[in-house]
């Protein structure tokens, strides 16, 4: 009924982190192809860290949690693309 119309906003603000996690997690195994265990792990645990940390700050509403929510995983997962691109790069810069 009318109670589900309140989840249209949240909705719109969940696409981008989990279009970001589509593009990431894929390639995230390039990262293990290429021994950089070390990295990935540093950024799982930065992930985790701070999506954990989320639990310590009081939000208004449940729509301010996801708007803060999806900021946050938007931003870490294009942090990892980013850390995936270097990793690439100096790959294939190894190997010309």
């Amino acid at each position: 009924g009318s109670k589900w119309l309140s989840i249209d906003p949240m909705l719109k603000w969940l696409i981008w982190p989990y279009m970001m996690m589509f593009l990431s997690s894929p390639l995230s195994t390039f990262l293990i192809v290429k021994n950089q265990i070390k990295i990935n792990g540093l950024w799982q645990y930065l992930h985790f860290i701070s999506i954990c940390a989320l639990i310590c700050f009081k939000f208004d509403s449940l729509e301010d949690f996801v708007k803060i929510y999806a900021f946050v995983e938007f931003t870490l997962c294009f942090i990892y693309l980013c850390i995936i691109r270097k990793v690439l790069v100096k790959s294939v810069e190894q190997n010309s």
